[in-house]
């Protein structure tokens, strides 16, 4: 059974990668970074390597490097899996580095388990290309490695400057949405005329919100009037025809206007004009 280390900083992309392996019998071993996986790897020489390349402490690039630098690993084949470094300059810097195959993420499973059990078919045949030695000093690898790094760190930062505009942008709306509403609720609550709020596609209509002023005309405070019905205002001498309108005013969903005859909480009688916006749901 053949051992296979996976090196990648991302827990999901370590569990899938180790999933699919074991699933088609390999043994496997994965560490989150460069520089575990060449202290594990020198401890215990795996079979085959499996290796993202942006990570922190050791990358992959650097891991690739040292990994074919190195007397008993360098027959081990490389196999790069990379989301991050997808072009063409970057297969060819690993490639340059010793690289035996170059996938980038997310490779259909298949696909991925077929790259891996050939790598390691022409491995055992000794068929893969020798990295020929190089001094670690080598000035045109070490000027590519630097160029795909910094333009990779070029773009990650412009990425993340619109993130952060986005952002700024987002809380920027949100303070001013927010002062609008509070400064909405501080007139709600100075206006000396009552004011209620019922939701309609609740059963039984329950008032969810009272004003200052409504407490004020009425006589009930909010935490007796919340989660009721409107007609507990409602005397006899109500007009019939009035609620019987209000009522087909919210099973329609449209906009009306009447005038009943209210009550206080004293029992003394007042009149209400009464303008009602019923708010539609999603279906209209």
């Amino acid at each position: 059974m053949t051992r296979v280390l996976i090196v990648d900083d991302n827990a999901e992309n370590l569990y899938m990668l180790r999933m699919l392996l074991q699933g088609h019998g390999h043994m496997v071993d994965e560490r989150h970074n460069g520089s575990d996986a060449l202290t594990c790897a020198r401890q215990n020489p795996p079979d085959l390597v499996v290796s993202d390349l942006l990570m922190p402490v050791l990358d992959g690039f650097s891991l690739l490097r040292q990994w074919k630098e190195d007397e008993r690993l360098r027959l081990i084949p490389f196999v790069v899996y990379t989301a991050t470094y997808t072009e063409p300059r970057d297969e060819r810097l690993a490639r340059a580095l010793g690289a035996d195959a170059f996938m980038i993420k997310p490779a259909e499973p298949e696909t991925l388990v077929t790259v891996i059990e050939d790598v390691l078919a022409k491995a055992k045949r000794g068929e893969l290309a020798l990295t020929p030695e190089r001094r670690n000093e080598d000035s045109a690898l070490l000027a590519e490695y630097n160029a795909v790094v910094l333009r990779k760190l070029e773009k990650k930062s412009t990425e993340l400057e619109k993130t952060n505009r986005e952002l700024r942008e987002e809380i920027a709306e949100r303070k001013r949405t927010e002062k609008a509403l509070r400064l909405r609720d501080s007139v709600i609550q100075a206006v000396s005329l009552g004011m209620v709020i019922s939701d309609p596609r609740q059963t039984g209509n329950p008032v969810i919100y009272a004003s200052a002023g409504f407490e004020r005309v009425t006589g009930y405070p909010p935490n007796e009037v919340l989660g009721r019905n409107c007609r507990f205002l409602q005397g006899k001498e109500t007009d019939r025809e009035t609620v019987n309108r209000i009522r087909e005013a919210i099973a329609a969903g449209i906009a009306c206007s009447v005038e009943i005859l209210n009550y206080r909480k004293d029992g003394s009688p007042f009149w209400n004009a009464l303008s009602l916006n019923p708010v539609q749901d999603e279906n209209g």
